[in-house]
Order: structure tokens, then sequence, then C-alpha cells
């Protein structure tokens, strides 16, 4: 193991400057920088921001694992300064993800709580991310509102939207259709699928009462995802191929819950299942 070494390094630029008329003074520039003038150098302030965004490492507490390794007292307030240099220096690079991203057809949508500690008095909220098979894009919002996805969809060429079957991205979806109406009636539409790793775990979580009739169903999602992890990595042509033989499971799954339904309360955690299996079929089957 070799300890983390922080040192100091001294730039000296040399000024230059007319011989005769001792005018036109020049310095040599200096390497270029994440920020000019700072005191940190880019390793520096790379590792502070690697530190704090991937490591959850609190600015204070590095101050502290800086002092063990010999450079006592840094200012935690210019750490934190110099992580806000280093996002406006890759923030093209996330400008470049978001455009990789609203350019797919098909789109994966999910959000997730996300505490801000510092510089808000709302403490709730949201990471938004939207991907692709090419790339990942993320926001931060204060709100759960559909408009966040409903803004990003607008913009995009997306046609199908994977996600999970929360409201707001059926608003979005309908939101950024209307205005392809409105602009452009023969621009494709967006349409919603769903995930069925959703409809599999409400029928897992039904086993704990329910374990008959929850069985049948997490055993045909078990041949479904056998026959998916046989189709990865193989051209689209085989693929479908692949997935067309899952329908026959899907289809038995619809005729059991059809038949279980009016056995069950639907506020009954198996009742719940089956109707959110039923209630968005189609969804589940569009990939």
């Amino acid at each position: 193991l070799i300890p983390k070494q922080y040192l100091v390094i001294q730039q000296k630029r040399h000024k230059y400057r007319c011989e005769k008329c001792h005018g036109d003074i020049q310095t040599a520039p200096a390497p270029p920088r994440i920020k000019d003038g700072s005191s940190y150098s880019d390793d520096m302030m790379a590792d502070v921001a690697m530190s704090k965004y991937c490591d959850l490492i609190p600015i204070g507490r590095y101050v502290k694992m800086a002092e063990r390794s010999g450079v006592p007292d840094l200012p935690p307030q210019s750490l934190i300064e110099s992580t806000h240099y280093v996002a406006d220096f890759v923030r093209p690079a996330h400008e470049l993800l978001k455009e990789e991203v609203l350019s797919d057809k098909v789109l994966h949508a999910d959000e997730t709580p996300h505490r801000m500690l510092e510089g808000d008095k709302n403490s709730n909220w949201y990471l938004w991310g939207f991907s692709s098979t090419k790339a990942a894009y993320f926001e931060a919002h204060d709100t759960r509102s559909g408009d966040v996805a409903s803004n990003f969809l607008e913009k995009s060429s997306c046609e199908f939207l994977m996600s999970d079957i929360f409201s707001g991205y059926g608003k979005a979806v309908r939101d950024a259709n209307n205005l392809r109406i409105s602009v452009n009636p023969k621009r494709p539409l967006i349409q919603n699928i769903y995930c069925n790793a959703h409809a599999r775990r409400r029928f897992k979580e039904a086993k704990n009462r329910f374990i008959d009739e929850a069985q049948f169903f997490v055993d045909k999602y078990k041949e479904i995802y056998r026959l998916e992890a046989l189709a990865v990595d193989k051209p689209p042509e085989e693929k479908l191929l692949i997935r067309k033989q899952m329908e026959p499971y899907f289809e038995d799954m619809k005729m059991r819950a059809i038949d279980l339904a009016p056995a069950f309360s639907t506020k009954s955690s198996i009742g719940k299942a089956i109707s959110y299996f039923l209630g968005n079929l189609k969804e589940f089957m569009a990939f």
C-alpha cells in the first residue's frame, strides 16, 4: 500500500520584453487548468470531487484525512467550491450525454429519492435517470412531478419509453405526444412499455400469504427470464424469435389471473399483483 501524498508544486513563469524599447512585456502562459488562478491542481480538484460524489466522503472528513497525510488546515469551503469548478468543467460532456440519450428511439426512465443535505430548504429531492444502450443521463430536481419527464421527452426522438407504472411517466408521454401531434402529425408517437420485474416482484411478495397461487406466476416468469437470458447479445431477428417462445407463458398467466381474480380481494397482496399484471399486460408484452 502506497499512501496518498500531497505535494506543493511551485510554477515559475518567465516574463519577456523587447530589448530595444523594454516594452511589450509578455508572460509565458500558464498550463491549462480546470480553474485558472486556483491554488488547487486539476488532480486535487478531481480527487475531492470523486471522494465527495463517488465515495460519499464528506468534505470535513476529507480535510481530516488530508491532515493525517501531513497537510493540516485545508479550508473546507474552498474545497467545496473546487467541486463546483469541476462541475462547470465537465458540463459540456453532460450536455453531450443528454443529446446522445435524446436521439435514441428506446429510452429507459426511473427516478429515486435523493437527500439534499445542504444548499436548499427542501431536503427531499429526486434523481431522475434517462438511459439508452449508448449512454445514461441524470438530472436532480426537488420534485417527483411528471413534468420533469415531460420536458425531457418533448425534445427527444423517443418512440418507446420503458419505465415502471408511475403515473408521472404516463402523463409525460401524453404531454409529449400532444405536442408532437400539434407540431408534426406524421411524427411517430411515444408508446409506454413497462418492466416485467415489477410484476414478478409483486407475485413474489404475495407468496408470503398466498404461496400456491403466487408460485404459479413466479415459475412462469422464471421460464420467461430463462429465455431472455438466451436472447442476450443475439441479433435483433434472432432475439425476437426467442421472445416469441415466451407468448405461451404470458397466455397461461393471463388465463390463470382471470380465473383467480374473482376469488380474492383487490386489496390483498395476490389481488393487487393480479390487477397489476392484467391491467398492464399489453405494455408488459411490448418488448
